[in-house]
């Protein structure tokens, strides 16, 4: 039986990317003739890449930053020379290198879009833009047509050539690649698939769960360029092959045609960039566009930059795993590896830690003077060690106590003790860390530097007063409140103010709960000293008051914020990404919560959200203080 109906071609328009031109004799070719050829090869060549190899950077195109000698305020970013693969399966080749001044084109931005900066700006003041590139073409070789009477040479002359040319901009968002995330999910799942002996039997099989897992990519919930860390899946070694063929059947047919942008007919309005990398940096506060400044900058970060592996590299790579151990003799099994310090931690009132070092070793052991100590942002001291049992020099506990101020924790933060190889002792004055710890000792390095870890738990008692509240009777005005503020007791190093509006604090009567402050028209008031500020107290607010008045204040630690009067050198934090300049920025304020957390300060009523303040206004200190 035969069956027949017309070809419909998946393109509306007169020139589609599946038909070609079906030459006859006597045939008059004209220009659509030569069009349609191009776009069939073209459209065969661009399906071909997209559908059998995928998209990402095939070689080259590494991404880098510098400061240029001749704008030592800016900051050159380059992409050398290479060749990608974009979205849509077309080739991009870049013959040299090309460069971007970074703050210039920040007040490009910022002149063409006023606000773009403040939109974009971190918690920390950073700003972070995305390396994309994309094919792009160029029309070339203008030659004279044929014109209407009285037109210009410009206006008769066409290009005769396109060029194929390359397209690479700097994004503040990356391009979305869920085909390069599903791919890399998918990987990261299989080889998480173990096969075990056995027989044929469903109940050892995972097969199903596989395909569940599978029908399910790519997974929203997993970050673009990080894959998850998948459950461990079994199947039966003996039915492992056709298993497989029902796995990537599943892939092929249900997941793949639904991943954007579409195999057959890509969606011309989505966007076909490929990420190259992710730059961060940071603007001068405030940014000038006639003069830009970039204070501090990061490396690019390669994160989820999508590339391809040439099929040289992929054959070679048949003997690797299973098969290339086949071909050497066995291995003898690795050393056990053993815990060679466990660290505890304690901290006093002021958010300063102390370590308890436990050294797990056949002997004793003998530090050093000072053991250098880090946490995950970055900052690090050297600790002194004292013997913490024992008459020493050798002992297995050991104290490390942090300088008294520079070096401060909170809940939660994770501490590294490096020990020196070379200058811990053990057992005796001639056998070092490093003679013991080569290939069976946790976290050692090829050195003999040992690390160990410790997080930080619990919450340290407050003993900081964050406002001394008076009450001050009318003397030509009506009586107030004056609140004294004191954000940073440690000393005078740096000027830090609180900044208050009506919002970011409320005033309770604390006997009848009733609300004193903010009323209609009542607003804050700042005094010469930017720490000292006054609420009003009405006459006839006075008069409503049992005295003696037992008032109840509320800051928010979100609202409040700190300010530093001059901008404040700090340090940018690790991220997730690996982002860690280690170079100062700039910031000109934080909310009270933040400088809480950065500074582990634990103020008298702090509740996380809110800081709590009592005051009593006594009847003798009240009375004759209303003005008539």
């Amino acid at each position: 039986m035969t069956v027949t109906q017309p070809c419909v071609s998946p393109d509306t328009g007169t020139l589609s990317p599946d038909l070609r031109v079906f030459y006859q004799y006597g045939m008059v070719l004209g220009l659509d003739d030569f069009v349609q050829e191009q776009t069939h090869n073209l459209g065969l060549d661009y399906h071909h890449e997209r559908a059998l190899h995928g998209y990402g950077t095939v070689y080259g195109l590494h991404v880098t930053t510098s400061t240029p000698p001749d704008a030592p305020d800016d900051v050159t970013l380059t992409v050398e020379p290479g060749m990608a693969v974009d979205q849509r399966g077309r080739e991009l080749t870049v013959p040299s290198a090309q460069c971007a001044r970074l703050g210039a084109w920040l007040a490009a931005q910022e002149e063409a879009h006023p606000g773009t900066i403040e939109a974009n700006l971190g918690i920390s003041g950073e700003l972070v833009v995305y390396v994309v590139a994309a094919y792009a073409e160029c029309a070339d070789d203008l030659i004279p047509l044929p014109g209407q009477p009285c037109s210009t040479s410009a206006q008769i002359q066409k290009p005769s050539r396109l060029r194929d040319a390359w397209d690479i901009q700097l994004s503040w968002t990356p391009p979305a690649m869920p085909a390069w995330d599903a791919v890399r999910q998918l990987a990261q799942l299989l080889n998480s698939v173990q096969l075990v002996p056995g027989p044929d039997l469903s109940l050892a099989s995972d097969e199903q769960a596989i395909i569940d897992a599978v029908l399910a990519l790519p997974s929203p919930a997993i970050p673009s360029g990080s894959p998850p860390l998948p459950a461990s899946y079994q199947l039966p070694a003996d039915a492992a092959d056709a298993a497989f063929d029902r796995i990537f059947t599943a892939w092929v047919t249900q997941v793949r045609p639904q991943l954007a942008p579409d195999l057959t007919a890509p969606d011309p309005n989505w966007d076909p960039s490929i990420l190259l990398a992710a730059v961060t940096f940071t603007p001068q506060t405030p940014f000038s566009t006639s003069s830009p400044v970039v204070t501090s900058y990061a490396d690019p970060d390669d994160t989820g930059r999508p590339y391809l592996l040439h099929t040289g590299l992929i054959q070679e790579l048949r003997l690797g795993g299973q098969a290339g151990a086949a071909l050497s003799p066995p291995a003898s099994p690795p050393p056990l590896v053993q815990e060679a310090v466990t660290l505890s931690s304690t901290v006093n009132s002021d958010g300063v830690p102390a370590l308890t070092a436990w050294f797990h070793l056949p002997e004793p052991v003998s530090l050093p003077p000072a053991i250098q100590v880090a946490d995950e942002k970055g900052q690090t001291a050297a600790f002194t060690t004292e013997v913490a049992s024992g008459a020493g020099p050798f002992s297995p506990l050991w104290t490390l106590s942090a300088p008294s101020s520079g070096f401060t924790v909170t809940d939660g933060d994770q501490l590294g003790a490096t020990f020196p190889g070379a200058a811990v002792l053990v057992g005796n004055s001639a056998t070092t860390l490093a003679a013991v710890a080569a290939g069976s000792l946790l976290d050692a390095a090829g050195t003999g530097d040992v690390t160990a870890y410790t997080t930080v738990r619990g919450t340290f008692p407050a003993s900081v007063s964050f406002v001394t509240v008076s009450f001050v009777p009318a003397n030509g005005s009506n009586a107030h409140l004056e609140l004294w503020f004191h954000p940073q007791p440690q000393g005078v190093s740096e000027n830090v103010f609180v900044e208050l509006t009506s919002p970011s604090v409320e005033v309770y009567n604390d006997l009848t709960g009733a609300v004193l402050f903010p009323l209609a028209g009542e607003s804050l008031t700042a005094t010469a000293n930017r720490n000292i500020w006054t609420i009003p107290l009405s006459p006839t607010l006075q008069k409503t008051l049992r005295l003696p008045a037992y008032l109840r204040l509320v800051f928010s630690t979100e609202q409040t914020t700190v300010d530093f009067g001059v901008l404040r050198p700090i340090r940018l934090p690790v991220t997730p990404g690996g982002i860690n300049t280690g170079l100062p920025i700039l910031r000109p304020s934080v909310s009270l919560a933040d400088w809480i957390n950065s500074t582990g300060i634990r103020y008298v009523g702090w509740e996380g959200s809110t800081i709590v303040a009592f005051a009593r206004i006594a009847a003798s200190v009240a009375e004759g203080a209303v003005g008539d």
